[in-house]
C-alpha cells in the first residue's frame, strides 16, 4: 500500500508543474498592466515603473514564475490587485462558514478509506 501511494504521488508531480505552468502563462495573457490597475489612471511612468519593480515585473519572466511558485508553495498568494490585501484573505473572507465546511467535508470524502459502506474490494457488512 505504501508503495502504491508514492507511486501515486510521485506521478502527480508532472500534471502539478504542467498546471502551474499553464496557470502562470495564462495570468500573464490577461489584458492591461497590474501596476497601473493599482495605480489611478494619472501616475507618472515613474510609479509605474516603481509599481512594477515592487510587483516583480521588471524581472525576466522565468525569474518570475520562480518565484511565483515559490511563493505559491509556501502559501503566500500575493496581494489582490484590487483590495491591496493578501489574496488568499479576500477569497477567504467572502466565504462564509457553510463554504469553508464544504470544501473539507469534500476533501474528506475523496480521502482514501473515508467512504460511508463498502468498496468493490471489500462489501460492507
Amino acid at each position: 500500500m505504501i508503495n502504491y501511494t508514492i507511486r501515486r504521488l510521485l506521478s502527480a508531480i508532472p500534471t502539478l508543474i504542467i498546471v502551474a505552468v499553464m496557470v502562470f502563462f495564462l495570468i500573464r495573457c490577461v489584458p492591461g498592466n497590474p501596476a497601473l490597475t493599482m495605480l489611478s489612471d494619472d501616475a507618472t511612468v515613474e510609479e509605474i515603473a516603481a509599481m512594477e519593480a515592487k510587483m516583480g515585473l521588471d524581472q525576466p519572466v522565468p525569474v518570475q514564475f520562480v518565484k511565483w511558485v515559490g511563493n505559491a508553495v509556501r502559501g503566500d498568494f500575493g496581494s489582490s490587485i484590487y483590495y491591496d490585501e493578501p489574496a488568499m484573505g479576500v477569497v477567504m473572507s467572502r466565504l462564509d462558514a457553510g463554504d469553508h465546511g464544504n470544501v473539507f467535508q469534500h476533501a474528506d470524502r475523496r480521502a482514501p478509506g473515508n467512504h460511508r459502506g463498502g468498496s468493490p474490494q471489500r462489501p460492507a457488512g
